[in-house]
């Protein structure tokens, strides 16, 4: 799948890391120093900005999912109806669009930013 134009958001959410290294050979005891998992951009099949927002999003969100919840605990039907006001979110308040503007969170051709995320007690939440 290097090479492939994107990878199917289904796909994305139902990776299992651990289980995947698992059949690579990862021994039991080695599974604590797994701190995280990666969600790489391969940039030589992506030209512009707006074809990198494109990729990214909504992958990113599905990729961070499967860092952060247990599988068990993940649905990919409820993960479908939580993904537009998530997207939204992104359009509204960072600029990023559907299918990519090359605005928000891209830079650049090679730069990306991650914006500060605003406090709960700035957004009017206790």
């Amino acid at each position: 799948y290097w090479a492939a134009q994107t990878l199917p958001l289904d796909r994305v959410y139902n990776y299992e890391p651990i289980q995947r290294l698992r059949s690579f050979g990862l021994e039991a005891e080695a599974e604590r120093n797994i701190l995280g998992v990666q969600a790489n951009l391969w940039s030589e099949t992506t030209d512009t900005p707006m074809l990198a927002e494109a990729k990214l999003f909504p992958r990113l969100l599905a990729a961070a999912e499967v860092a952060w919840t247990e599988a068990e605990r993940r649905h990919l039907s409820d993960f479908h109806w939580r993904v537009p006001p998530h997207l939204a979110w992104l359009e509204r308040d960072l600029s990023v669009k559907s299918g990519g503007l090359g605005q928000g969170l891209i830079l650049s051709d090679n730069f990306m930013r991650v914006p500060r995320a605003p406090r709960l007690e700035e957004e009017g939440i206790p």
